[in-house]
């Protein structure tokens, strides 16, 4: 069973049509890239995905039940989250609150401090700046809070294959973070 279906996705902006009978499938443990130009509708399919915008046509499921009607916030708790372009973390909150809002949906004091544990075994940098404001972190720091906290939410913690990233075109043409990416994907995620 696919992890993500998408079949026959169709976006509308009103009269404008973003996004015409888009299909693909991401299995479990693969790692998928939707390439294309700006204005190409990369972005409309993620934000739908999330729930964040409704298709005028097609299905998408998520572990093998149907999304394309669910409400954004449901989900998110099902384990499905986007990783939005630029820096989106909360300021004026510091990278430990960020991470507390990622585990706002578990209820496991525990198992959220287990994860936290693995969070600041993964990514040491974070631990460092675990009381500094997260809208004063370096880019690489920023993006490395935004790809954590919504995995702080997951059953199984950091389960890559269900983060949906929105990075700029540029990043995607840069082999280096692709290839690391799908090197160590198991190691940071696991």
């Amino acid at each position: 069973m696919s992890m993500l279906k998408v079949e026959n996705l169709s976006v509308h902006y009103g009269m404008i049509q973003a996004v015409r009978d888009v299909s693909f499938e991401v299995n479990e443990g693969e790692v998928v890239s939707l390439i294309g130009a700006n204005g190409a509708g990369k972005t409309s399919i993620l934000r739908t995905i999330s729930g964040l915008v409704r298709p005028s046509a097609g299905k998408i499921e998520f572990l093998g039940q149907e999304i394309q009607k669910v409400p954004a916030q449901k989900i998110v708790a099902a384990g499905l989250s986007q990783v939005p372009e630029g820096r989106h973390v909360f300021p004026g909150l510091t990278v430990m609150e960020n991470l507390e809002m990622g585990a706002f949906l578990k209820k496991d004091r525990e198992e959220n401090q287990a994860n936290l544990k693995k969070v600041f075994s993964r990514f040491p940098r974070l631990e460092e700046r675990k009381n500094q404001d997260a809208a004063t972190l370096s880019g690489g720091s920023n993006k490395c809070l935004q790809w954590v906290v919504p995995s702080c939410r997951r059953q199984n913690f950091c389960s890559w294959m269900n983060l949906l990233w929105d990075w700029p075109q540029s990043l995607s043409k840069k082999s280096l973070i692709s290839s690391k990416i799908s090197k160590n994907k198991e190691q940071l995620f696991s």
